[in-house]
Order: structure tokens, then sequence, then C-alpha cells
């Protein structure tokens, strides 16, 4: 299904599954900002009509996984502006490793990196996600496998 570089001037044709790749981090990062940014309006919005997310846990501390959470809600708009930042730099990323760009690849991994790493800097270990890293890992793994291809 790969076609190598036919001519001496033509450019090397993008590989399936790295088209495959790409389609699927641009949708997700679609999502996720726009998500976000729903979020984070829709926070707002609350907070301008005077309510928290906090309001009426005062106590609660001391339950099980609470102060946990209690933080996620804390830091939730902070958290994220961060999530959007660290999304649109990993998008950045794919559309580099869409036109078959090394340096995306090292982007977008390094996107993956500080969004697992800064919300836990910001809010604890209650914002770290199994899930999460292990979604990362495999996407940089899978793009990994495409670098033979970028130049």
């Amino acid at each position: 299904m790969e076609q190598e570089n036919t001519g001496a001037g033509a450019p090397a044709k993008r590989p399936t599954f790295l088209t495959v790749l790409c389609i699927l981090s641009f949708v997700a990062a679609g999502i996720g900002v726009i998500a976000s940014i729903l979020g984070y309006v829709g926070m707002q919005a609350a907070e301008n009509m005077g309510m928290s997310l906090t309001e009426g846990m005062e106590g609660m501390e001391s339950m099980p996984g609470m102060e946990e959470a209690m933080s996620m809600m804390k830091h939730a708009k902070t958290l994220l502006i961060v999530g959007i930042i660290v999304t649109l730099i990993a998008l950045y990323g794919v559309i580099q490793m869409w036109k078959q760009k090394k340096m995306g690849f090292y982007i977008y991994t390094g996107a993956q990196v500080l969004g697992i790493i800064v919300p836990v800097v910001i809010a604890g270990m209650a914002a770290f996600s199994t899930f999460g890293v292990i979604l990362s890992v495999a996407f940089i793994v899978m793009y990994g496998l495409n670098l033979k291809h970028m130049s």
C-alpha cells in the first residue's frame, strides 16, 4: 500500500498508518479544545452567578478521595487552560507530522509529557490519569514507528 519515492524530486507519499494516526489526533484535539473551552465558559458563568464548585463541601475532606476531588475542583479552570495550551502544542506537532516532518514528533512527544506532568504539579496526584498515560505512550510509540517516513 505504501509507495516509495519514485521520482528524483517527488515527495514521498504519506503512509496510511501515519495518516490514520494524524486524523485521530486531529479529531481528539478538536474535541478536547471545544470541551475545555465550554467547560471553562460554564465554570466562569457559574462563578459570575455566585456559585462555587466547592460550595457546601466544607468538612468533607476526611472522606476517602474527597481531598483529591476538592483539589481538582479548586484548580479546574487552571487545568482547563493548561489542557488547551498543551493540546494546541500537540496539534502543531501533529500538523508537522502530517507534513512528514520529524520535528513534529518531538513537539508532540514534549506536549504529551507536559500534559501528564503539569496537571500533577498543579493539582497533585488527583490529576494523574493512568489511562491518559497509557494512551499518550501508545500514540507516541505509534508515531515513533513512522519516524522513518519523516524528514
